[in-house]
């Protein structure tokens, strides 16, 4: 299995030395803003190839950035030529070094049952930052046979964030921006959420993410508790991929994402549910 993360260093090392056959590049850069299947083919890593992680959602007013229904997934992954037995290494030249759109795929991935997947850090900026080659070639590309299998146990819904606040079966870490968390632009949080912005995990200096020392350490000042259950959330189930990821990374194995997350609980949650009082 794969570690899921790995360094650019070590992946330049990879490709120099040959890549095994099972070992699938892919960059799933995406953007609101622009089609970035341009920017893949002006530029990639060698041997890379390209997913739009949210190509055909079927995105509404709950869900504004939704997961691919299974049959789409699995179709556009094997299109990519990626198999049930692959090592999937993903990146991104998206915010945050990358990782905002990169933990978005890994959480996607492992939602379809694959978890054989590792996030390049720093992505394609760190890359290129290192000197490290490019390529605008397209690369050719035989279909694949990975098979998408809902794994729920990656996915939180509403009713059971809902059944948590009484209960307190696992934690709900809120990864908006503080300002969102505390109410000033925002309706508040979900009872009991502890707040972590996903931009905190970042090494600004490296243009990596933190070592998993300094990481553990941003959760334990955040309050949250890696060694009991873990929810993430954001507004649509982005940012807060990268929190799960970091979660993971740190050993935490009950990690989760609340999907729908702020965006799904100031719609249907009533007053009782929602406050500005800190964890």
């Amino acid at each position: 299995m794969a570690k899921s993360l790995i360094n650019c260093e070590d992946l330049y090392k990879e490709i120099n030395a040959g890549l095994p056959k099972d070992t699938v590049i892919v960059d799933v850069s995406w953007s609101s803003k622009k089609n970035c299947y341009d920017d893949y083919l002006k530029c990639h890593i060698p041997g890379a190839v390209f997913v739009n992680i949210l190509e055909e959602s079927e995105n509404t007013d709950l869900y504004p950035r939704n997961i691919p229904r299974s049959d789409v997934f699995e179709r556009n992954v094997r299109q990519a030529g990626i198999n049930d037995n692959s090592r999937v290494i993903l990146y991104s030249e998206s915010d945050n070094y990358g990782f905002f759109t990169s933990c978005r795929a890994w959480w996607t991935f492992m939602v379809y049952g694959h978890s054989n997947v590792s996030v390049l850090n720093g992505g394609l900026p760190k890359w290129k930052s290192l000197g490290y080659p490019v390529s605008s070639d397209v690369v050719e590309i035989s279909p694949g046979s990975f098979t998408a299998k809902w794994t729920p146990t990656h996915y939180k819904k509403f009713e059971e964030v809902v059944k948590n606040v009484e209960q307190g079966e696992f934690q709900v870490c809120d990864t908006r921006p503080s300002g969102a968390y505390l109410g000033q632009d925002s309706p508040g949080h979900i009872p009991g959420a502890f707040n972590l912005n996903y931009g905190q995990l970042m090494d600004t200096a490296n243009q990596t993410l933190l070592s998993p020392d300094k990481i553990k350490k941003v959760f334990a000042n955040a309050g949250v508790d890696l060694s009991r259950p873990l929810v993430t959330h954001c507004n649509s189930g982005m940012s807060s991929c990268s929190v799960a990821f970091a979660a993971r990374l740190c050993g935490s194995e009950d990690v989760s994402v609340f999907h729908g997350g702020f965006t799904e609980w100031k719609a249907k949650a009533g007053p009782e549910l929602l406050t500005k009082e800190t964890a």
